[in-house]
């Protein structure tokens, strides 16, 4: 699973999901609920309220980005918690997992965008929504659209220059 690192003050993340959400036309969803609870969609920037405070007081938040023209809507299952109650978890090898890991030294939020290829996919998931329900060729689109929102937001986290960076999403 190729992974994209980041790191971005509140305003660069802000303006990432802005493009992400203009760019591609998806959906984001909690990757896992809150315990008891069905999990949370987003549907635009504004409804994502990501701060450094709440960050640094988590252990983390995970969102998945699912877009229509990628795979069908995800579908949701259910995960027994060992002190009692459920929670949701999303599902789907087409899916983009954004995860936000916390905050660096310098006061900005560390993340990292991941996802299956075609052939990691056919390997190793086995999951709900599986690799025949991809599109594999705007997948691959879709990941280069993601590089670039990440890119043209902040420096990546893993890469030696923004305008080198640039130059491979776009390729």
């Amino acid at each position: 699973m190729p992974w994209i690192e980041f790191e971005k003050s509140e305003e660069e993340l802000e303006e990432m999901f802005t493009q992400i959400f203009d760019s591609l036309g998806c959906v984001l969803f909690e990757t896992y609920s809150v315990p008891n609870s069905e999990i949370r969609q987003f549907d635009s920037p504004k409804s994502i309220d990501i701060k450094v405070s709440s960050l640094i007081k988590s252990h983390g938040f995970q969102l998945s980005i699912w877009c229509s023209n990628v795979m069908p809507k995800p579908q949701f299952r259910s995960i027994k918690l060992r002190k009692g109650g459920s929670r949701q978890a999303v599902d789907g090898c087409g899916l983009f997992s954004l995860q936000l890991e916390g905050v660096s030294e310098s006061n900005s939020i560390v993340g990292k965008i991941g996802y299956f290829t075609e052939s990691a996919a056919n390997n190793k998931y086995t999951g709900l929504n599986g690799p025949e329900s991809v599109n594999w060729d705007t997948h691959k689109q879709v990941a280069k659209l993601l590089k670039k929102a990440i890119v043209q937001t902040g420096q990546p986290a893993n890469k030696s220059s923004k305008k080198d960076a640039l130059k491979r999403a776009s390729s």
